[in-house]
């Protein structure tokens, strides 16, 4: 019955996920709902347009009336519904309900509810530094320290890409101003999405020669800080740096 519930999730049939769990509920072989039904039945609340809020909800309630206890991940898929639907604070209550319940915030806790921010009206610097520092402060610590920096790294791209979509190069330098103040390293792809929503625009405007000039001098002065030299070492990444001829 997993893999039909599946199939129902994947192609978005909602009243078939809870057929199926209706018909596990009646089973007498021992095919019980658990934890990973219901992560599965929250998950299928986001495969339709507009997510279905209200049933995700329906169904994490069920998880308690069952006897059973929802864990970091059940709560990440109900992040994940809210982010989807635009919902910025619901998002950010149910993450805080992670921390009420005892645990700890895991990866894809953390990449949904900076979903939800970038896909809200307002993700400016304070907001995206906001949720940088609320990142390195309380959540990321207590992640294992042999995957802390990697994850750190990148789940701030992920913040650097929500930002480049709004087509914000200035914001996104200040936050990767502020991120490099904070300790966090800076990655290749950071600078990459920020050089493609510049090229972007650039192409994208009246004078595209002039704009594509005025990305060149822009690259070489990103080239020349102390955060393109720190993170990139003597090896440029040839989309960023080689592309342009630019010499530092």
């Amino acid at each position: 019955l997993s893999s039909v519930l599946s199939a129902f999730k994947n192609s978005g049939d909602l009243d078939g996920v809870e057929w199926v769990m209706s018909e596990m509920e009646k089973s007498s072989n021992g095919t019980r709902p658990d934890i990973k039904t219901f992560k599965i039945m929250i998950n299928a609340c986001v495969s339709v347009v507009p997510p279905d809020v209200e049933r995700a909800w329906r169904w994490f309630r069920h998880i308690e009336q069952k006897g059973l206890k929802p864990d970091v991940a059940t709560y990440a898929s109900l992040i994940h519904v809210h982010a989807m639907a635009g919902d910025l604070a619901e998002a950010k209550k149910v993450f805080a309900m992670i921390e009420k319940d005892g645990m700890t915030p895991d990866k894809a806790s953390w990449s949904f509810l900076i979903k939800a921010h970038g896909r809200s009206k307002h993700f400016g610097v304070a907001e995206a530094s906001g949720l940088v520092e609320l990142m390195l402060t309380k959540g990321m610590n207590s992640m294992n320290a042999a995957c802390k920096n990697d994850d750190t790294t990148e789940l701030c791209s992920q913040i650097i890409k929500w930002i480049c979509k709004r087509g914000d190069v200035v914001c996104a330098e200040k936050v990767l101003r502020v991120m490099e103040r904070r300790g966090v390293s800076l990655s290749q792809e950071m600078f990459n999405i920020v050089f493609e929503t510049i090229h972007s625009k650039a192409l994208g405007s009246a004078e595209p020669s002039l704009a594509l000039k005025k990305v060149k001098a822009r690259l070489g002065q990103m080239a020349r800080s102390r955060s393109a030299r720190t993170s990139m070492g003597a090896e440029r990444p040839r989309s960023f740096f080689e592309a342009w001829d630019i010499k530092d």
